[in-house]
């Protein structure tokens, strides 16, 4: 899976509603039909996720039980439907990795200007 560089004013601006107190400058976007979920801290590295439905804006935070790495839901495949956006800030090793937008593959063109 290829992960594209891409600037803010490329970003509509519901997806960036999923975090609106993000300030960095690092965003990237990915085209794939499954997101591994892993929404928790793991050795100085977490992937906060959040789902945004395109249609609407609709920000939806994933089941609190899924933040917690001994339960199975913590570890979840998830196909990405269509019509959803999910959208990850990353820390990385301590580090500030930005936020990750992750399409379906039949989203993608319709919400980022960016070719695959």
């Amino acid at each position: 899976m290829q992960s594209i560089k891409v600037t803010k004013k490329e970003v509509p601006a519901m997806l960036l509603a999923a975090y609106p107190d993000y300030k960095g400058r690092k965003y990237r976007v990915e085209y794939r039909e499954n997101y591994y979920m892993q929404n928790y801290w793991s050795e100085g590295s977490r992937y906060y996720c959040k789902a945004v439905e395109l249609s609407s804006g609709r920000v939806v935070d994933p089941a609190h039980i899924s933040t917690n790495p001994y339960h199975r839901e913590a570890h979840a495949t998830i196909g990405i439907p269509d019509g959803v956006c999910i959208v990850e800030h990353i820390f990385f090793c301590g580090k500030d990795c930005g936020l990750r937008f992750i399409f379906n593959p039949v989203n993608a063109p319709k919400w980022i200007g960016v070719a695959k």
